[in-house]
This record gives structure tokens, C-alpha cells and sequence, in this order.
């Protein structure tokens, strides 16, 4: 081959190679919108054969979150980070199923009082609150036997139209309302407000307009309904004025901290006994209640005559804070132990219900009868099978993963660490030039012949003058070279005379000095700025916050690497940028209504 061929085979390879290399790079800097996500179908996380994660799926898990609210691109570092925090999190619950939770003992007994109370609950539910129904004529009765538990408070049933000034700039004029004035968006929000309350003719018409235009996220989709409503639930003028209104009135528009409203007030009930037309729902709940309270308290009457109690007679004249928290109390019924933690929390509510330093072993009697009464129920609702229920199933492995799952995430915190003083003083020697200041003030200058001068423009650049522009007219020698000589910059000890850097040090930053002598005339100098050295004493406490981030920071992406390599998992080093709309605006109906 000669040296022309070879050399045109370079030439080509090169412009192969050149092609492919900036193909990867537009690739790599491509940016995921929404138009084109479906495009960026590449893997980006896989863990064996099991779990996979593209761009596109990424980017639809995205727009449910609060990333970016007001829209805008996340960097391909972020992006990284976010899948990174994905695919870790995934993890983290495969691992879980290795924890043996009960070797865990602070984990495994909040799971378990987590367990009792969802079994509590769910035993209530089905012996208790299924049992109870009330009719109608029931709710009559009990509202005449006790009226006093069916008073009510003053009620309006209220709708609103909200209007935010900021939704304006996330809508599709953002580009005219962001160019905006505070006080000209305020204007225009104004105006529009009050062109709403124009729209709303008659009442029936209000809810179209809240369902059109009102900004409310909660409401907008009822028409604006916020419902019932009494004193005192929402701050005035909200408050004060709906509560002034009649039954079919609308405000005007009035603004408050956070909008412009607009209410409709479609009935008021006042003060006094309900009225079962419009609060029969209230007036059977409050029935259902009561009946429910008595059958609820006949149910724990028998349970509690149930309650048989073995003490554990070895510990009960000690001193509660010097027992082991684990060891048993009491065994109920042979079936559940009670342990000390369990009564613990106790000890000062008895304490100062009988005013002793130290409970008795009476009083520990008594304090674990009364935690029998939690623990009586959880083998009530075992005896009726509560635990067996397909809902307490699922909530049963829902809290043993949550605390699994726990237990594996702490591998990712080291809470308690702290840079000893070694570790603290090499970061500070190390960058010694961060805590040091060569140049510690920034100078303007002007050289006059006499001090009666020098005095003159002081009390002219202390008026409010431009220090320059005095020095442009008054400094000595080429016009066009004044400024120039008069900003002396960054400056430090030596550079100039002792006199001068003398008066600059004693001159306060901001201000002009008084003149000062040296070989080359008088000055006033001005002070725009003065550094001082960090010493080690000062600096230490920011270094140690800062080697503390650093190594949370440390500690992450060892665990991260760590549970990586023990489940074979790959995330990809730079993903594409993602880029989000506005949250408002990130549902994908909307995207769909608006592409239809």
C-alpha cells in the first residue's frame, strides 16, 4: 500500500469514527420531551432477568412527581441520581426478604404493637361496628331523648372560585404574563377576576364558571364546591364574609395572601338543632356512635373479666428503669407474654398518681393490668379468626416488609460518625489558601496635592458622588488613564506604603478615608472590600460539617456499589436529560386532550 492510499484509508476511518463518535454524543445529550419520549425506549436499569427500567418508563414515572414544579430539564446527573435511588430502593425490598426480623429486637417490637393495633382495630370493626345499624325511627328517638347531641353550629354549604396569579405564568400565555410587572401581573389578574364575576348571571351558573376557570385543584372538578362549612374552619376575610351571606348570594372578587376569590353561598343552616332534612347523615352517625360505644364498652367489660394474669414476682419490687427492657412481666391468660417495655412507659403516670419515687410491686400489678386490656383484645380478635381475614393478611406482610425492608436501608446511614480532630485539621492544612488571604482589600485611590483637596472630594464621594467620576476629573496625570490608575484592585500588606495601607485597614468598607500623606502627595481611599483570614478555631466547625457530607455522601454510594454487585445490577452512566412541563400540567390526559 503507498503512502497516498494509506493515507486516504486514514482520512476515511477518521470521518467514520468521527461520525460515530458525535452519533453517541448527540445520543447521549439528546433531550426526552414529551412529544418524543416514546422514542427513548433503550434500557437504562436491568437486574438479571427480572427487572428492567427504560428511558420511557422513567419518564412517565416523572410526571407524577414535584421535580422541577415549574417545569424546566434535569440534567443527566440528576437523571442518574434519580435512577440510581429507583433501582436501589427495588433492592433494598428484594433484600428484605432475607431479614429475619426477629433477630431485631427494637424493629421486631414496634412491628408487633404496630400488628396489635391494626388486629384491635380490625377486631372493633367486624364485632363492633358491623354489628350496628340504625333506622330511622331510631334517630328520631335519640334526637328527642337527647337533643342536646344533635345541636350544630352555624353551617353555610359554600362553593369558590380561586384565581392564582402564579397559574398565569405556567398557562399558555407564560411567555407574556412572565414578562410582566409584579404590579402589571397584579392588574391583569385583577381585571380578570372581576371579568369572571361578570360571566356568573345567575347562581346556577356559578358552578360552570368554578368548573371553567377556578384554579382550585380540590374544588374545580365539583364546580367549585367546598360543602358544608362552620365558623372558624377557614381565615378571614374567607370566613367573616361567607358567614354575612344569604342563601343564593355571590361576593364580589377580593384578594387575600394567597388569591383572588370568589363565593357562592348555596344554603345556611344557623345555630341549633340540626335539621334532619339536610343533616340526616350527621344525626345517624351520631346514633350509630352511641350505639356503637355501648356495645363496644359491654364487649371490653366481658374481656376484661377474662383477663388471667401470671406475674413475674421476680421483678415486681425493683426498680422499673434498672430491669432489663426485655425481660417478661406477666404472662396473660398462657398465651401472651407482657414484658417490661411494655410497661414502662408507664411508670411515671403511676409515679404521680401515687406520688412515689419508685412503683410498687402493687402498682406494677395494676399497670399491667391495664396494658392487659390491649393485649386481651388482640386474642379476642385471634379467637373470632380477625387475623385470618384476607385484609389483615395483607396488612400483616405490608408491616413485616416495611421493617425488613428498614433494617436493610440503615446499611445506607452511618448516623453516629464523626472526623476525629486529625482528619479535620489535614482538610484545613491541606487548603490553606481557602482560609488564607493574601489580598485582603479591594481599593479605589485618588492622589490630590494637599489635604485641604483631599478633604473636598472625600465630602463629595461621602454626598453620593461616583468615586470614579471624581477621580477621572481630579486625579493627576493622562485624562484617559485616571480610572485606570485610580483602581488599584485587590491589594495586600507591602504592595503599598505603611501610611496607606495603614489608613485603608483603620477606614471601615463602603467609606472614604480621610487624607493620608506619602512621598507621592495626599490620598482618600476607598474601601470596596475587605477579606479576613479564617484561623483554625473558626473554620473547624464548617469542616466538620462539611467532612460529614461528604461522608453520608460516601457511605450511599458504598452501599449502592455494594447491593449492585450482590444482585448482578446495571444502570446506565449517562442517561438522556429529561425534560418536564409545569406540574399542573404534566397529567397525560391533558397532553392527549391537547394532541387531540
Amino acid at each position: 500500500m503507498n503512502v497516498r492510499n494509506a493515507t486516504n484509508l486514514f482520512c476515511c476511518v477518521l470521518v467514520v469514527a468521527i461520525i460515530v463518535i458525535g452519533g453517541c454524543v448527540a445520543n447521549r445529550s439528546a433531550v426526552v420531551y414529551q412529544h418524543n419520549a416514546a422514542e427513548f425506549d433503550q434500557e437504562i436499569a436491568r437486574v438479571d432477568d427480572w427487572y428492567s427500567l427504560s428511558m420511557s418508563e422513567l419518564y412517565q414515572m416523572m410526571l407524577t412527581t414535584n421535580f422541577l414544579s415549574r417545569g424546566g430539564l434535569l440534567e443527566s446527573q440528576v437523571v442518574k441520581g434519580i435512577i440510581d435511588s429507583l433501582v436501589v430502593d427495588t433492592l433494598c425490598g428484594l433484600k428484605a426478604s432475607q431479614v429475619r426480623l426477629e433477630d431485631h429486637y427494637s424493629e421486631s417490637r414496634l412491628y408487633k404493637l404496630r400488628l396489635r393495633n391494626t388486629l384491635i382495630k380490625g377486631f372493633f370493626e367486624e364485632a363492633v361496628y358491623r354489628q350496628v345499624t340504625v333506622d330511622s325511627q331510631e334517630v328520631y328517638d335519640a334526637m328527642e331523648k337527647s337533643p342536646e347531641l344533635f345541636m350544630v353550629d352555624d353551617y353555610v354549604f359554600l362553593y369558590h372560585i380561586f384565581i392564582v396569579p402564579e397559574h398565569f405564568k405556567r398557562g399558555p400565555d407564560s411567555l407574556h404574563y412572565r414578562s410582566l410587572t409584579d404590579e402589571q401581573l397584579e392588574q391583569e389578574v385583577r381585571d380578570w377576576a372581576y371579568k369572571i364575576r361578570e360571566m356568573i348571571v345567575v347562581p346556577d351558573s356559578f358552578t360552570v364558571v368554578a368548573g371553567e376557570y377556578s384554579h382550585d385543584a380540590d374544588t374545580q372538578p365539583n364546580g367549585g364546591m367546598i360543602g358544608w362549612a362552620t365558623r372558624g374552619e377557614y381565615y378571614d376575610p374567607f370566613d367573616s364574609l361567607a358567614f354575612s351571606m344569604q342563601p343564593g348570594d355571590i361576593s364580589e372578587p377580593y384578594r387575600d395572601k394567597d388569591g383572588w376569590h370568589i363565593i357562592y353561598v348555596e344554603d345556611r343552616v344557623p345555630a341549633g338543632l340540626m335539621p334532619l332534612d339536610r343533616f340526616w347523615w350527621a344525626a345517624e352517625a351520631n346514633v350509630r356512635t352511641m350505639q356503637t360505644n355501648v356495645l363496644g364498652a359491654a364487649i371490653m367489660d366481658s374481656l376484661k373479666n377474662e383477663i388471667n394474669l401470671d406475674f413475674n414476682e421476680n421483678i415486681l419490687d425493683k426498680h422499673m428503669y434498672y430491669l432489663d427492657r426485655k425481660e417478661w412481666a406477666a404472662v396473660l391468660n398462657g398465651l401472651d407474654t407482657i414484658s417490661v417495655n411494655d410497661i414502662r412507659g408507664l411508670e411515671e403516670k403511676y409515679r404521680g398518681k401515687y406520688k412515689v419515687e419508685s412503683t410498687t410491686a402493687e402498682m406494677k400489678k395494676e399497670m399491667l393490668r391495664e396494658v392487659a386490656e390491649r393485649f386481651i383484645i388482640v386474642q379476642a380478635a385471634r379467637k373470632y379468626k380477625v387475623d385470618t381475614l384476607p385484609s389483615m393478611i395483607a396488612e400483616e406482610q405490608s408491616l413485616r416488609y416495611h421493617y425488613c425492608k428498614g433494617l436493610v436501608i440503615k446499611g445506607m446511614f452511618d448516623p453516629g460518625w464523626e472526623p476525629d480532630e486529625s482528619m479535620v485539621k489535614f482538610y484545613f492544612d491541606q487548603r490553606i489558601e481557602d482560609y488564607t488571604v493574601e489580598k485582603p482589600m479591594t481599593l479605589q485611590h485618588i492622589i490630590v496635592p494637599d489635604k485641604a483637596t483631599g478633604e473636598f472630594l472625600r465630602d463629595q464621594a461621602n454626598s453620593g458622588l461616583d468615586f470614579l467620576e471624581l477621580a477621572e476629573e481630579y486625579y493627576p496625570g493622562e485624562k484617559h488613564l485616571r480610572r485606570q490608575l485610580a483602581d488599584l484592585g485587590q491589594i495586600g500588606p507591602g504592595e503599598m506604603s505603611e501610611e496607606f495601607y495603614h489608613a485603608a485597614l483603620m477606614t471601615p468598607v463602603g467609606e472614604v478615608s480621610a487624607p493620608v500623606k506619602t512621598k507621592y502627595g495626599y490620598h482618600v481611599i476607598k474601601v470596596l472590600e475587605r477579606r479576613e483570614a479564617v484561623p483554625y478555631s473558626e473554620a473547624r466547625r464548617s469542616i466538620i460539617g462539611h467532612l460529614k457530607r461528604e461522608h453520608v455522601v460516601e457511605v450511599k454510594e458504598a452501599f449502592r456499589d455494594s447491593i449492585y454487585a450482590e444482585f448482578d445490577a446495571w444502570v446506565v452512566e449517562e442517561p438522556n436529560p429529561i425534560h418536564l412541563r409545569p406540574y399542573p400540567d404534566r397529567e397525560l390526559k391533558k397532553y392527549r386532550d391537547k394532541e387531540e
